[in-house]
């Protein structure tokens, strides 16, 4: 089966070939001449399809265009050569690479906390870890200054990325100024 797909030149090129709507083999094309792609593959007797679909896909630069055989593809013993034309179809496709820096969402640097503990909600890559340092600083009499790590647990964000802690300090006091710096891993990518 030869599989020829015309496209922009230098795009990287995938096609898909799904048999009988069970199976999908995914066929990379090289680039032959300037835009045009071709799939060579033998085809065996166990590959016999009654009802094949070829679909193109071609990425260049971010942006993504699929194009698709107008009628299905037959894979039988004996079959003689047809050609089929490829319609292309629009197909508009953004990426978005998800921010691994922790960003806290339910307070801002300077917002006053009330009660014996605060709960810090917040945004990060998909399923990162995040390690919550926190630390507090009380003045007493503004005479003498106590600082204390009141926390260092590490938390795992969702699958949106979302994740939430709760700071409870030992010894909870009015004007302690609280201060967490956050860290987030995934894989071995840290920020």
């Amino acid at each position: 089966m030869l599989v020829t797909v015309n496209g922009t030149p230098s795009s990287r090129v995938t096609v898909y070939l799904v048999q009988d709507g069970r199976q999908v083999q995914t066929l990379q094309a090289r680039e032959v001449s300037r835009g045009t792609y071709v799939v060579n593959v033998l085809v065996e007797p166990k590959d016999a399809t009654r009802e094949g679909i070829v679909i193109a896909r071609l990425e260049n630069n971010g942006q993504v265009r699929f194009m698709t055989a107008e009628q299905p593809a037959r894979l039988i013993e004996g079959a003689g050569g047809g050609i089929q034309r490829l319609a292309a179809q629009e197909v508009s496709a953004t990426t978005t690479v998800p921010s691994l820096v922790p960003q806290i969402t339910n307070l801002r640097d300077g917002d006053r906390v009330a009660g014996p503990s605060f709960t810090l909600q917040g945004t990060t890559a998909p399923n990162a870890s995040v390690r919550v340092p926190a630390t507090a600083s009380t003045s007493l009499e503004g005479i003498l200054s106590a600082q204390q790590t009141v926390m260092n647990q590490t938390v795992q964000a969702d699958g949106q990325g979302r994740f939430t802690i709760t700071v409870r300090p030992p010894i909870p006091a009015a004007g302690t100024v609280y201060q967490v710096n956050l860290t987030a891993t995934s894989g071995s990518c840290l920020r």
